[in-house]
Protein backbone atom coordinates (compact mmCIF):
# COMPACT_ATOMS: atom_id res chain seq x y z
CA UNK A 1 0.00 0.00 0.00
CA UNK A 2 1.72 3.26 -1.42
CA UNK A 3 0.15 7.03 -1.35
CA UNK A 4 1.73 9.35 -3.56
CA UNK A 5 0.67 13.31 -3.23
CA UNK A 6 1.88 15.38 -6.41
CA UNK A 7 2.13 19.45 -6.08
CA UNK A 8 2.08 20.76 -9.33
CA UNK A 9 1.94 24.68 -10.85
CA UNK A 10 2.88 26.08 -14.52
CA UNK A 11 5.53 28.55 -13.29
CA UNK A 12 8.68 28.87 -14.29
CA UNK A 13 10.20 25.73 -12.86
CA UNK A 14 13.25 25.29 -10.80
CA UNK A 15 16.78 27.11 -11.72
CA UNK A 16 19.30 24.25 -13.37
CA UNK A 17 21.57 24.16 -11.20
CA UNK A 18 18.88 24.40 -7.96
CA UNK A 19 18.81 21.31 -5.03
CA UNK A 20 16.68 20.91 -1.59
CA UNK A 21 19.96 21.32 0.10
CA UNK A 22 21.02 24.83 -1.38
CA UNK A 23 17.25 26.24 -0.30
CA UNK A 24 16.98 27.41 2.61
CA UNK A 25 13.23 28.21 2.80
CA UNK A 26 11.06 27.30 5.40
CA UNK A 27 8.39 25.16 2.99
CA UNK A 28 11.19 23.13 2.21
CA UNK A 29 12.46 22.23 5.28
CA UNK A 30 8.80 21.15 6.26
CA UNK A 31 9.20 18.92 2.78
CA UNK A 32 12.15 17.66 4.17
CA UNK A 33 10.75 17.25 8.10
CA UNK A 34 8.17 15.07 6.14
CA UNK A 35 10.41 12.92 4.12
CA UNK A 36 12.22 11.80 7.03
CA UNK A 37 9.47 11.25 9.30
CA UNK A 38 7.23 9.06 6.65
CA UNK A 39 10.71 7.35 5.34
CA UNK A 40 9.20 8.88 1.74
CA UNK A 41 11.21 9.03 -1.55
CA UNK A 42 11.23 12.58 -2.22
CA UNK A 43 11.33 13.91 -6.28
CA UNK A 44 11.52 17.08 -7.87
CA UNK A 45 10.45 17.43 -11.82
CA UNK A 46 11.25 20.82 -13.71
CA UNK A 47 9.69 20.86 -16.80
CA UNK A 48 6.90 23.62 -17.59
CA UNK A 49 6.55 24.24 -14.29
CA UNK A 50 7.20 22.35 -10.69
CA UNK A 51 5.92 19.30 -10.09
CA UNK A 52 7.01 17.70 -6.39
CA UNK A 53 6.38 13.88 -5.50
CA UNK A 54 6.24 12.76 -2.11
CA UNK A 55 5.69 8.86 -2.53
CA UNK A 56 5.59 6.39 1.32
CA UNK A 57 4.17 3.54 2.26
CA UNK A 58 0.92 3.25 4.36
CA UNK A 59 0.14 0.05 6.85
CA UNK A 60 -3.16 -0.82 6.91
CA UNK A 61 -4.28 -0.59 10.98
CA UNK A 62 -6.49 -3.54 11.67
CA UNK A 63 -9.73 -2.10 14.25
CA UNK A 64 -11.20 -4.17 16.39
Amino acid sequence: NRLELIVKDNGKGLPVDWTPEKSGSMGYQIIGSFVNKLKAKLEFISNQGTEVRLAFEVKEKKIA
